[in-house]
């Protein structure tokens, strides 16, 4: 009798987890049939102007159609005062972040351009910010070609090579440069920021500026030392030199 029940006891906490397992497994598949349509990811798509290949989502087609109005002038203008970016480069658009935001990589050099609404105060409203992102990163495309630096290893050894070139640069630097640029080639830009302004008003009243060596280790005031201290330096060098 006593096995008749343990038998009893385990055919029905195996039919009891059989049937969990199969209402999750309903749950899963309601859950992604359910879900936006314009969210699930159906491919990607390409749409070309004269200096990028833009790959994208359809559900950023709008978006894309954006940064594409915008793109080429971007290109020309920091061909005009700055080394001249790559002849083709790719962007990629998505907007699978719960955030607004971009990035550049080195090798290969491309962009990465976030497309979730902006909510950040710091670049001011005075341009699109299509245009400040966009641009901030086109700097970072243009600084692998630095106009004193040697392209033989690049062409030699492959885009890799950009990692080394990188090493060798400070954060301020970098990040300062785009900032002042950003500002510089748009209405916008954190340079004309009332709120980015703040960061190093309250340094200058506080006495409370950083050593170079410390600048981007983060563990004291300001927030983002390499974007708020670097425009600093390097506004102070494009200003006087």
């Amino acid at each position: 009798i006593l096995s008749i029940i343990l038998w009893v006891i385990d055919f029905m906490e195996r039919l009891m987890k059989k049937q969990i397992s199969f209402v999750l497994c309903v749950l899963f598949f309601v859950q992604i049939y359910a879900q936006d349509n314009s969210k699930r990811f159906k491919g990607w798509k390409k749409t070309e102007t004269e200096h990028f290949t833009f790959i994208y989502e359809d559900a950023q087609r709008e978006a894309t159609e954006g940064f594409v109005k915008i793109a080429d002038d971007a290109w020309n203008k920091v061909a005009k005062i700055y080394s001249i970016p790559q002849n083709k480069t790719n962007v990629y658009v998505t907007g699978r972040t719960n955030t607004v935001n971009a990035l550049t990589t080195s090798a290969p050099a491309e962009i990465v351009m976030y497309t979730n609404p902006l909510t950040l105060i710091d670049f001011t409203f005075r341009d699109e910010w299509q245009k400040l992102f966009f641009t901030h990163e086109l700097i970072h495309i243009a600084n692998f070609t630095f106009e004193d630096n040697s392209q033989f290893l690049n062409k030699l050894f492959g885009p890799a090579m950009n990692n080394f070139d990188y090493m060798n640069v400070d954060g301020w630097a970098l990040e300062g440069l785009t900032t002042v640029l950003e500002t510089e080639l748009t209405d916008g830009g954190r340079g004309r920021s009332p709120f980015f302004e703040m960061e190093y008003k309250a340094l200058t009243l506080d006495n409370g500026f950083i050593p170079y060596e410390n600048v981007g280790m983060e563990k004291e005031p300001p927030y983002g030392q390499s974007y708020v201290m670097g425009y600093l330096i390097m506004r102070s060098i494009a200003d006087n030199y």
